[in-house]
């Protein structure tokens, strides 16, 4: 059933909607992981689809070299010190963050798309 989950997350997550977020969800909730241990799965296979994504755009020359460096930069700046405070907060902080995150993100695509 996992290996199903799975296929499917990863799936929509390679259209651009948010698998990974999915991915969390069901791993803290139905196969109840800690939120940690959730998110960092959920990060390991990230990277992975996104070295993918990434081979595939620079094949088709549809990478912007400074701005890829750039973000690269800001978001392993940003992962260290991240993972360091979450590693300290309790299980329940991580999971109304989380919570919150998935709700705000949720109600700007949907504020988004009926512009």
């Amino acid at each position: 059933m996992d290996t199903l989950f799975s296929f499917i997350f990863s799936t929509l997550s390679g259209m651009g909607l948010g698998g990974g977020g999915l991915f969390s969800v069901y791993l803290s909730v139905f196969r109840e992981y800690p939120q940690f241990i959730a998110q960092g799965v959920n990060l390991c296979t990230f990277a992975v689809c996104s070295v993918c994504a990434s081979l595939v755009n620079i094949r088709k020359r549809n990478v912007n070299y400074p701005v890829c460096l750039f973000l690269s930069f800001c978001a392993c700046a940003g992962a260290i010190p991240g993972s360091i405070i979450a590693s300290y907060m309790p299980q329940r902080i991580i999971r109304l963050i989380f919570g919150v995150f998935l709700l705000t993100t949720s109600v700007i695509c949907f504020w988004e798309k009926q512009k």
